[in-house]
């Protein structure tokens, strides 16, 4: 008998759950006193910017995700435990007491892998997390990788991962996301996938993605991205591929390449290229170029100058700050925009 798709997904569900709850019953106590360890942790990350949207410039304040955490580990037996996290932004500059979610979840880790659920960064997200050289910065990879349905640096809502062991040096991650609501779910149209598959042979790491977002009453969204990342001596050299699918406006190829190079111990120089090929849609091309200085001051904290410039085609919207930047800029069509920054970043 053939299974329905949302049979299917559901039994999934179940076996995941399942392997949970048996991990828990599994979980004797060999260990006459379990440790719990935590640890607390958070990012101070401030930026001052000059954001010109392509008529008007002005300067800026930003928070780009300052956050604080922590972490939990407990050992249920001497091969299996239990780990935690809670996260959440933290606003610096605008007073905004909001602490919204990030990473949180809870798992149990084994020698077999582990299996988290919560509110986590897919494995297609961590992709481009591998290769961007300006995180959280203006002119990272997410304002050309990332504009209206094409959004595929995501964390699922209601959501289950298993992370594989080192095998061979290759290990997988497998993410599914019971849908985006916040309340009950009757369906599984809107049910989400995302894997990974990542490989590590000398100086390259080389990860390749594939994800699908359920939409109910619309086509779904279909990803594939490659990114590889070359460390050699004092040089990094990264290359980025996405193709994209679904999207009402059509598909849409995005590809990025970056260097860097550690001058010494306490300044490097790092510059990226991000273009956007807009396959269905006329004059919806554009490119990104960022370009930036860091100042190591301690282990922990850093200093930088960052200077970014996007070009649009008539129809094109490539912004400069926006993803993980703190203040987004709005851009019409054709525009072309530019931003200067100078932060700190401080990691406790």
């Amino acid at each position: 008998m053939r299974m329905s798709p949302a049979r299917s997904s559901a039994l999934l569900v179940c076996s995941a759950l399942l392997t949970m709850s048996v991990g828990f019953v599994s979980a004797s106590p060999s260990v006459s006193d379990p440790a719990t360890e935590l640890r607390f942790y958070g990012r101070l990350h401030v930026s001052a910017d000059y954001l010109y949207d392509g008529h008007d410039g002005g300067l800026n304040l930003s928070s780009n995700s300052s956050r604080i955490g922590v972490t939990a580990s407990h050992w249920l037996t001497e091969e299996l435990s239990l780990l935690g996290q809670i996260e959440r932004t933290v606003q610096v500059t605008d007073g905004d007491a909001t602490l919204s979610a990030r990473n949180t979840f809870i798992g149990i880790n084994g020698s077999w892998g582990t299996i988290r659920g919560g509110f986590i960064d897919t494995p297609v997200k961590r992709i481009l997390n591998h290769v961007e050289l300006f995180r959280d910065r203006v002119g990272e990879g997410r304002n050309v990788v990332r504009s209206g349905e094409m959004h595929f640096d995501r964390r699922f809502r209601n959501g289950i991962q298993y992370l594989s062991p080192d095998w061979n040096n290759l290990n997988a991650v497998i993410h599914f996301g019971a849908g985006e609501t916040t309340g009950v779910s009757t369906t599984s149209r809107d049910d989400e996938w995302s894997a990974m598959l990542q490989w590590r042979q000398g100086a390259w790491t080389t990860q390749i993605g594939y994800e699908v977002q359920g939409r109910d009453g619309l086509s779904d969204l279909r990803a594939v991205r490659l990114g590889s990342v070359y460390r050699a001596d004092a040089w990094t050299t990264t290359v980025f591929l996405q193709h994209a699918q679904g999207m009402t406006t059509g598909d849409v190829n995005v590809y990025g390449i970056g260097t860097a190079y550690r001058w010494n111990d306490d300044y490097q120089l790092k510059g990226q290229l991000f273009v956007r090929d807009s396959k269905d849609m006329a004059d919806d091309d554009g490119y990104m170029l960022t370009l930036g200085i860091d100042r190591q001051l301690t282990p922990m904290t850093t200093a930088y100058f960052t200077v970014s410039s996007a070009h649009n085609d008539n129809n094109a919207r490539l912004n400069v700050s926006a993803g993980g930047h703190g203040k987004t800029m709005s851009i019409s069509p054709g525009d072309d925009p530019f931003a200067v920054s100078v932060g700190l970043l401080w990691n406790f």
